[in-house]
């Protein structure tokens, strides 16, 4: 479960998770995140 609490995204893994799983959980959110700044940025919405 991720959440959004303002300027933090709140990451509940489950309690028995893998190393690897851990990996794609970052590799997504970092993902998507560069996905979102990409897209506002061509738009003008970040510096």
């Amino acid at each position: 479960m991720i959440r959004n609490m303002g300027d933090v995204l709140a990451i509940c893994p489950p309690y028995v998770i893998t190393e690897s799983e851990i990996d794609a959980l970052v590799d997504g959110i970092r993902s998507a995140l560069d996905g979102a700044a990409a897209a506002n940025s061509r738009v003008g919405r970040v510096a």
